[in-house]
């Protein structure tokens, strides 16, 4: 039993972030650990640690009387996390630009093969890994190890809103989120800044945007329909 509990624990963690992510699970909903348990045909113990996982990432929060509960989004934190982001993350690719060598522009560039690949697909979660992985090959060149710690941080604070931002592109079928990894590393190899810092302020802004308009308009059928 213990051998087979932790791929069970993930099997349950990825089943409900899918359904959190993709909407089946809609914010407010109730996650009830032997229903869910019942569901996948396992026992309470995965399913409780896949919860914890979950809350770890922001996707769920424990309720007074309710346990655990899909976390509701705001613009309100949205916009105050994506602020931070802006801050730190453009500090980190001003501070990295100047030691990204010709390697690192290769391996980012190879990065930027695997992910375009995946563009049109609903593999959201590999999606989200590549690009982490190809800003954080510029970030960690700036050799300020707690400005990169913070930032990762930041990210899995955020996994929720990007997340949601993500979907949203892949139901429109609007893939300019993926497109700034290639443009940032074009720029790079043209020695080129600023362009690299405008690029990534360009990138976080623009999912703070699609994200915002979407919380907004949940919001606002939510009113709607409430009335």
């Amino acid at each position: 039993m213990s051998s087979t509990t932790p791929l069970m624990t993930d099997q349950v963690f990825n089943l409900l972030r899918d359904q959190i992510v993709w909407g089946e699970l809609p914010p407010g909903s109730r996650l009830q650990v032997r229903d869910v348990a019942a569901a996948a045909g396992t026992s309470i113990m995965p399913v409780r640690e896949a919860v914890r996982r979950l809350e770890e990432a922001g996707l769920v929060h424990t309720a007074p009387h309710k346990g655990a509960v899909v976390k509701e989004l705001s613009v309100k934190e949205l916009q105050d996390k994506y602020d931070v982001r802006l801050l730190l993350e453009c500090e980190a690719a001003r501070l990295g630009c100047p030691g990204v060598s010709q390697r690192d522009i290769d391996q980012m560039d190879a990065l930027c093969d695997q992910l375009e690949a995946l563009i049109g697909t609903d593999r959201i979660a590999e999606l989200l890994n590549l690009h982490n992985q190809i800003v954080r090959t510029l970030y960690v060149k700036g050799d300020n190890e707690f400005l990169v710690e913070s930032i990762e941080r930041l990210w899995d604070q955020c996994q929720p809103f990007r997340f949601l931002g993500s979907r949203e592109a892949y139901k429109v079928h609007d893939d300019t989120l993926w497109r700034f990894q290639r443009k940032i590393v074009n720029a790079l190899r043209e020695r080129d800044f600023d362009l690299v810092v405008e690029l990534t302020r360009d990138c976080i802004a623009h999912s703070r945007s699609t994200i915002g308009q979407k919380i907004s308009t949940q919001a606002s059928a939510a009113s709607g329909a409430s009335d």
